[in-house]
């Protein structure tokens, strides 16, 4: 169903909006941009006036007067990632997703990456190659951990990595806060999950069987950490799964009546969730795309198919071709242009 596909972004957005929209700093980025060695990126612009010809000449021409302009323009990419849990030895990122968003279309891409993929990386003095995680986690490590410039420094050289091993530009990301994401499910008095598939105990996490259950926050980190008992590919693909799995419960407990009065701890909660280079109009734009008017969508995966080797420290050898022309394949994608 492509309401639940949404959900992934709406939840993230939506919310940012009650935040960002009363801020009379309306053209001010939320967080510090990100200094990297790539092409300038497009996306929004500031008027609607002179939009890029070239994407235009390839976009059918048709009657656009009942279209509603969410002032957007363009394509912008945003690298989102998800921060592991601070005493988490040596890792620094739990989810990373390449949003790949159009304006035009309009459409929205996501692809995820397993954290362990292994990459070569230009920005630290500790390593010449290491995974994605590790290297978010060695890119914070002679700031105050966990404070914004740390954060914007680690997320530069997930970035630079990304770009030099597999073509992704962007200089827009959103970091989810994993503490603070657990209190803002304890505000929610905990969620329902829909478990698809069953995940055996690790350590002191799980089991967990499949079915409708509540969970409180501990039990959804555990379960959106835990790694199941079986091949590390099919174990990160399960993860991603389950990720999305405990979106959609955050969704469906913002939905519920029963937490209108919460709503101001919420938004407190929220506001210290995430960090971003994003404008709130920006916010505001996407957000505008997601809910009023048909949003063409695409989610793919590093799967097993990509992955060439397992080596050890868990890291997964990435088929750097492959990823690069699926990377490619998502920044042109134009649903609407191949109808």
């Amino acid at each position: 169903m492509q309401r639940t596909r949404w959900i992934y972004f709406v939840l993230f957005v939506a919310l940012f909006t009650l935040i960002a929209v009363p801020i009379y700093l309306f053209n001010r980025s939320l967080g510090p941009s990100l200094q990297l060695d790539m092409p300038a990126q497009g996306g929004y612009s500031e008027s609607q006036e002179n939009p890029p010809a070239a994407l235009f000449a390839k976009l059918p021409q048709e009657d656009d007067s009942n279209r509603i302009d969410c002032g957007g323009s363009g394509r912008v990419n945003i690298l989102y990632l998800g921060q592991n849990l601070p005493e988490t030895p040596q890792r620094g990122a739990d989810a990373i997703r390449l949003m790949f968003i159009n304006y035009e279309a309009p459409s929205i891409a996501s692809l995820s990456i397993p954290p362990d993929t292994l990459v070569e990386v230009a920005d630290i003095e500790q390593a010449d190659q290491t995974t994605l995680t590790k290297a978010f986690w060695l890119g914070q490590q002679s700031l105050p951990t966990g404070q914004p410039a740390a954060l914007r420094s680690a997320t530069e050289v997930v970035a630079q990595a990304l770009y030099d091993n597999f073509g992704y530009t962007t200089e827009k990301y959103l970091i989810m806060n994993q503490p603070v994401f657990g209190r803002m499910i304890d505000t929610l008095g905990g969620i329902w999950v829909d478990v698809g598939s069953p995940v055996a105990s690790s350590g002191e996490m799980g089991p967990f069987e499949p079915g409708l259950q509540e969970m409180d926050s501990q039990r959804v980190l555990d379960y959106v950490r835990i790694l199941a008992s079986e091949p590390q590919v099919d174990a990160e693909l399960s993860r991603f799964e389950r990720q999305n799995e405990v979106v959609r419960g955050i969704y469906e407990g913002l939905l519920d009546p029963g937490n209108i009065l919460k709503l101001p701890s919420l938004i407190g909660d929220f506001y210290h969730l995430l960090v971003t280079d994003l404008k709130p109009k920006e916010l505001r734009s996407l957000h505008c795309m997601l809910t009023e008017q048909e949003v063409h969508m695409r989610f793919e995966q590093v799967n097993g198919e990509m992955i060439t080797g397992i080596i050890p420290e868990r890291a997964l050898e990435p088929d750097i071709a492959a990823v690069t022309a699926l990377v490619a394949e998502l920044e042109s994608w134009d649903p609407v242009g191949s109808d």
